[in-house]
């Protein structure tokens, strides 16, 4: 009979007397004992039966939002109860065997109630009909999740923004909690298990929390060299701490590279390393001195917050699919107050490693699958090696989806040994600890919620990716770190409503005066945006509209401040409309010298109408090797306000087999404004591909780099894309359509279709008593009517309504006139007239 406790000194605790059911055996353990003569040794895990069910108390703990200082307290003292009542009476029969020389060594642990044994195969034998002993295993050996590493051609190195901030730590919205919530791990305790970690490297040296304890508490050396300090022989684990909580200062510089980069941390090296006796193990080693490392109930500052994990077996390392054996090792440890993430595995459809492979409940055990987060805008692409579901192991629940959530995992810039960073490090083993750091902030915004309120705001705040709902391949989506906190914080808010005056404004978006923080309005004009304690100015923006701004909004803790607007609708014009269905006046194309242009009219594919440019041979023939092909616009004179550009596009170009992300032919937009250089510009929806090759051979050549994005892929369907030119107000641009092919391998090419540019004025008319005019945007044709047979009118044009000011005057005897406007012309309109 199992029971669990909330007091032990009141605990009645029954074990049963007797076993209906015989040990459970591994089939590894069976065909190692096979092999075996009866007195030969053998290294074993024993496994016996336990008063209280662990699993069962972890989740009455939650039911009852115990803090983590009782969950500690309480989980401990019954783990440490089930070895002292079952383990005495089987240590004193090994202690026997020890004398008569059937056992070599033993090893007693509490953090699951089993021995370690090297004993003889009679006596491993003999446990099959005991009523203690639950289940008898092979000793098993972690394997770490080795990182895929590129050689800076194959994979972009991804350095630190303007910001000194990585792409990942961006993407999952870290470095937004950290700088606008103020969170950033203050207070919290990290820890991995892994390679180990150099203790002096710059980013992590001065926060390893041995400085302040016990090197005892902080560091354990599974190598058995007797280090007391953290060292890291391959690598991995430094890169994983430091995407948890790397932070460097170096003079007026700060390197952050961790979504927690003021976290505490300790470390573990077991993994990989293979160094356990034959009666111990460095798993359960390590996960018992996580649980406790001052082996002290009463306190919490030596017990992490969060453990990653980027270790695990499968099949081809001579595992069964679902080994499970230590599992209970790993809840039984995150009960005691960590929480504990996985890395899914680098083996694609494949499937996971165990114990990742296992859901026994919603939140354990909790994978990490991997999305490129660096060479690509969102939403991020699934990485090609990343390990996805179903599990088939039993118990799995819900629906047997696998992994739990998506995070960076490619090309992720981090700390390695020596005091350097390295970008080019890919794998589910870097996506891990993003999620890792996500939990040290959340665990800072609220130090007593438990693993299973951390991974519950983790999913329902995740960014749906995929499937709709949860899915075998992004888990329930992409991890967003400013939601997850928000969730778990007390925090206070400002919230309310946007209209036009008339009816709700959808996708406003509601940001602070000189901060990022920011979010949007849904569809009926509603928002709310989580704040700490202060005073904020409230910025009201969406295209078409002009903003508004409201300033000296308080906000208070546990508090909502309503505030809310009504903006007034711009006037849309038009200042470009071009569908190639007349040829394109005033578009031109070429190459560099040495290059291959092909861009021409096409009748062949159309978004609309029959006609479009394309980039490649007549028809549908393929474009030629080593194309520097560049179409480029007119000039745009004086953009109007909030100016976007859309164009439709199809592209056929050559893409990598063997990594989905990438590209060996593309295209991309350049703009040059005021007559400037050409610079890349990105959409709004940004690219779907990387380069990986420069275009071409030795010609010279100023295209993206390698790992730079670029459109790229199949004509499966046109697709349409938005520029934003808002920035360039005032400014004559011009666009530049340009495409880029490698020395072999051809398709049929890139189309471009439909663009349309336009912008937003405050007032693009005004008219006198009796006289309604209309701006034509097809036709570019200012029409204006009035009463009488004649008039005398003047017209005023400027670039704003502080003028400078051009007039036209003149006399019609027609009711109606029709002025023509330039092209480009974004300017204001006043017309005076008398009859």
């Amino acid at each position: 009979m199992k029971i669990w406790f909330k007091n032990l000194s009141v605990l009645v605790c029954l074990i049963a007397a007797s076993s209906l059911f015989a040990a459970e055996f591994s089939p590894a353990l069976d065909f190692e004992l096979d092999k075996a003569a009866a007195k030969d040794k053998v290294s074993a895990i024993v496994i016996l039966e336990s008063p209280i069910d662990i699993m069962a108390l972890d989740f009455s703990l939650h039911a009852r939002k115990a803090t983590l200082a009782e969950r500690h307290r309480e989980v401990i003292e019954a783990l440490k109860y089930n070895a002292a009542q079952t383990q005495p009476a089987f240590q004193s029969e090994l202690d026997e065997l020890q004398r008569t020389g059937d056992l070599t060594g033993y090893t007693a642990y509490w953090i699951e109630n089993l021995f370690v044994i090297h004993a003889s195969k009679d006596f491993i034998e003999s446990l099959r009909n005991r009523s203690d002993v639950k289940y008898v295993t092979e000793n098993f050996k972690a394997e770490l999740i080795d990182p895929i590493i590129g050689d800076g051609r194959e994979h972009r190195r991804n350095p630190l923004d303007t910001e000194t901030t990585t792409p990942g730590q961006d993407a999952i919205r870290a470095t937004q909690v950290n700088r606008e919530l103020g969170i950033t791990g203050n207070g919290v305790l990290v820890a991995n298990c892994d390679t180990g970690v150099d203790g002096s490297h710059p980013a992590l040296a001065s926060r390893w929390r041995g400085t302040v304890a016990p090197a005892s508490e902080c560091w354990r050396d599974a190598l058995g060299g007797g280090t007391t300090f953290p060292v890291d022989n391959n690598n991995h684990g430094t890169h994983v701490m430091g995407t948890i909580t790397g932070r460097a200062i170096s003079g007026a510089d700060t390197i952050t590279v961790g979504s927690a980069p003021n976290a505490m941390w300790i470390a573990d090296n077991a993994i990989d390393q293979g160094v356990s006796s034959n009666f111990d193990n460095d798993i359960i080693d390590a996960y018992q001195w996580f649980a406790d490392p001052d082996n002290n109930v009463n306190t919490m500052d030596d017990v992490p917050d969060v453990i990653q994990n980027s270790w695990g077996v499968n099949t081809s390392l001579g595992y069964v699919q679902c080994f499970d054996f230590w599992n209970t090792v790993v809840t039984n440890c995150e009960a005691a107050g960590p929480v504990i993430t996985w890395s899914a595995g680098n083996e694609g459809t494949s499937g996971l490693r165990s114990p990742a492979i296992y859901s026994l409940n919603a939140y354990q055990i909790f994978s990490v699958g991997a999305v490129d987060a660096t060479n690509y805008s969102a939403p991020y692409p699934i990485a090609s090696f990343s390990s996805r579901g179903p599990t088939p192991c039993t118990p799995a629940e819900p629906d047997n989806f696998k992994p739990e959530i998506c995070a960076p995992g490619v090309d992720v810039y981090s700390s390695v040994p020596g005091g350097g960073y390295n970008g080019t490090y890919s794998g589910t083993s870097m996506a891990g600890p993003h999620v890792a750091g996500v939990v040290a902030l959340m665990r800072e915004a609220c130090p007593d919620c438990d693993h299973m309120t951390i991974k519950d705001a983790i999913m329902n705040t995740a960014i749906d990716y995929g499937t709709a709902g949860q899915d075998n391949i992004y888990g329930h989506g992409f991890i967003d770190a400013y939601e997850a906190v928000l969730s778990v914080s007390n925090l206070g808010r400002i919230g309310g409503n946007v209209t036009d005056g008339t009816d709700p404004l959808g996708g406003v978006r509601v940001s602070i005066l000189s901060g990022s923080n920011q979010v949007f309005t849904d569809v009926n004009g509603d928002y709310y945006l989580a704040l700490s304690d202060g005073t904020y100015d409230v910025v009201f923006s969406k295209i078409g509209f002009s903003p508004d701004t409201v300033y000296g909004v308080s906000v208070v803790v546990d508090d909502t401040t309503i505030v809310n607007a009504q903006l007034v609708a711009l006037q849309q014009i038009t200042f470009l409309n071009e569908d190639f269905e007349t040829g394109g006046a005033g578009w031109t194309h070429d190459a560099p010298a040495g290059w291959v242009d092909q861009w021409h009219i096409s009748t062949e594919r159309a978004n609309s109408g029959t006609q479009s440019y394309k980039c490649g041979d007549t028809g549908t023939g393929n474009y030629a090797d080593l194309s520097d092909a560049r179409l480029t616009s007119p000039v745009l004179t004086s953009l109007p306000p909030f100016a976007q550009i859309s164009f439709s596009t199809g592209i056929e170009s050559e893409v990598s087999s063997f990594y989905a992300d990438s590209a060996y032919d593309g295209g991309w937009i350049e703009i040059s404004v005021d007559a400037g250089p050409w610079t890349n510009i990105v959409p709004v929806e940004g690219y779907n591909r990387a380069t990986r090759y420069q275009a071409g051979g030795s010609n010279p050549y100023t295209g993206p780099a390698p790992g730079e994005p670029c459109l790229a892929g199949s004509l499966a369907t046109w697709i349409n894309y938005t520029l934003d030119l808002s920035a360039y107000e005032g400014s004559d641009v011009q666009l530049r359509f340009r495409f880029g092919s490698d020395a072999n391998t051809n398709r049929e090419g890139w189309y471009v279709d439909d663009i349309f540019g336009y912008g937003y004025v405050d007032n693009v008319l005004e008219a006198p008593s009796g006289l309604t005019i209309l701006y034509d945007g097809d036709t570019g044709n200012l029409n204006f009517n009035w009463q009488g047979n004649s008039a005398n009118y003047r017209l005023w044009s400027g670039p704003s309504f502080d003028g400078p000011w051009d007039t036209i005057e003149g006399t019609t005897s027609n009711t109606s006139l029709t002025i023509p406007i330039p092209v480009g012309d974004a300017r204001y309109y006043v017309v005076t007239a008398t009859d």
